[in-house]
């Protein structure tokens, strides 16, 4: 019977390296594992956000009503004009789209001395910090169609070939064809603050501060006196 192999035996050395060769094998393995399961995360994350973002506005989306496919068609050679810029309707050349989360739709009226018929909506880009508004003006075939389809708030819309209004920050539409329903904005929701004891009619970004442009500008303790205020009036 063979002896155990001794210290400086070749036989250890060997077995040695064997064995820091297979723990090294081991922990590549490992560490190749655990590579690719992060790659795979983030990719499933990436693709979540694409799927759930509307790329030419960056709004977040579900219930899409359009396949991002077929609406990045639609968009190809048209320019994109922000709620911020709505200036930049009055360039020439390229068809121009405004895109819009649904914040508020007003009572149908009459305008007296036009004898127009209309309906004004509030679109917002909801940005994160500041949201911005336009006003939407439906006439004609628009307000007729659009009056009977159901839109809802938290819709996004996307309004094609406006044209600007004499009011500031509005826009005007008359045939139905220039609005369409892309799905809705999932983090849509009004504004935490109140004002003069009524809840704030702004709207705001979930993500975001939880206030509208105006009320995050303000101090917290500006804040609490409003909503204060506001409860005090609920008792009463």
């Amino acid at each position: 019977m063979a002896p155990p192999p001794g210290p400086g035996d070749p036989q250890e050395a060997t077995s040695g390296d064997e064995l820091r060769e297979s723990r090294k094998a081991r922990m590549e393995a490992l560490c190749a594992k655990l590579t690719m399961k992060a790659k795979k995360a983030h990719q499933e994350r990436a693709d979540e956000r694409d799927r759930t973002t509307e790329r030419w506005s960056g709004l977040r989306i579900v219930d899409r009503c359009i396949r991002q496919e077929k609406w990045d068609a639609s968009m190809r050679g048209k320019d994109l004009v922000p709620i911020q810029h709505l200036g930049g309707l009055l360039r020439k050349g390229k068809d121009k789209v405004v895109i819009g989360v649904l914040c508020g739709i007003g009572k149908v009226s009459t305008d007296t001395v036009s004898n127009t018929t209309f309906s004004e909506w509030k679109l917002t880009d909801l940005d994160l910090d500041s949201p911005a508004e336009a006003t939407l003006v439906m006439t004609g075939r628009a307000l007729e169609h659009w009056s009977s389809t159901g839109a809802k708030v938290g819709d996004i819309l996307a309004v094609l070939n406006p044209q600007l209004s004499c009011r500031s920050g509005a826009i005007r539409v008359t045939f139905e064809t220039q609005v369409i329903q892309l799905g809705r904005c999932p983090v849509f929701t009004y504004c935490q603050a109140s004002d003069e004891g009524r809840p704030c009619p702004r709207p705001c970004h979930q993500e975001g501060t939880g206030y509208c442009g105006l009320h995050s500008k303000r101090s917290h303790g500006e804040r609490c006196v409003g909503t204060q205020v506001s409860q005090k009036r609920r008792k009463l």
